[in-house]
């Protein structure tokens, strides 16, 4: 191997272990931030309304909604209690999608350079970049809050990191990349995700709304007549089935 190539390779897949080396420590500190803290969830004046529908319904009574609230959190409360009997697996849970979605918005901006035609960034500087986002996002005391009460904001995290993480690959596959099966796929993903944020969150609504308008814009274009009719069809099939 000429010299010169030898030192790339080197170069490279030293910087390799010392960013994933980067990505090990920045995940086991957040875990560590979080899995040391007591894991009994803390209860306010609104955490009745999504709890009691579990309880009724672990104990016999039909699962129920309170104050008008969705089914959703309330459904995954009594999932954990059910498999679990135990109050800290929710928060345990909680904090897992927490970790979760520092995952997937460490992969969101990976993919996200897509849009760069020509980057005057380097990769490695990009990267970089990427992993200090995460690591604000991982190791602020906020997320760690939510994910350790009783509300939906325990798991709104993680649906809007996902919500993100399919937009961007259906702009990616739509506009970048022309890849017609993969669009219509990440197009009605992109929908059931918004819904689903919106439903699990009221106040998240118009920020769901946002997220569609690329998904949107291709029912404007030209062509692509069956990816408009797999994304309608799909989206309209994922908000009934949350409603």
């Amino acid at each position: 191997m000429p010299t010169d190539l030898y030192r790339q390779v080197t170069k490279r897949r030293l910087w390799q272990f010392c960013y994933w080396s980067g990505v090990v420590v920045l995940f086991g500190l957040a875990a560590w931030r979080r899995f040391t803290l007591p894991l009994d969830p803390i209860a306010d004046p609104d955490t009745w309304g999504y709890l009691s529908p579990a309880l009724r319904k672990l104990t016999g009574a039909p699962f129920g909604h309170t104050s008008g609230r969705n089914f959703i959190y309330p459904g995954f409360v009594y999932l954990l209690l059910h498999l679990f009997r135990d109050f800290r697996a929710i928060t345990a849970a909680q904090h897992v999608l927490g970790l979760a979605a520092g995952a997937i918005l460490l992969l969101t901006w990976h993919r996200a350079r897509t849009f760069l035609g020509r980057p005057r960034l380097s990769r490695g500087f990009y990267c970089v970049i990427g992993l200090v986002a995460a690591a604000m996002f991982l190791v602020a005391s906020e997320p760690v809050h939510f994910e350790m009460q009783l509300r939906p904001e325990g798991v709104c995290a993680f649906l809007f990191s996902v919500n993100l993480y399919v937009l961007t690959q259906f702009t990616a596959c739509c506009v970048i990349e022309p890849r017609r099966a993969a669009t219509a796929v990440y197009g009605v993903a992109g929908v059931f995700t918004s819904a689903l944020l919106g439903s699990v969150k009221p106040s998240f609504m118009l920020v769901s709304f946002l997220v569609l308008l690329p998904i949107g814009v291709l029912f404007f274009q030209q062509n692509q007549s069956w990816q408009k009719v797999v994304i309608a069809v799909g989206g309209t099939a994922s908000v009934v089935l949350l409603w």
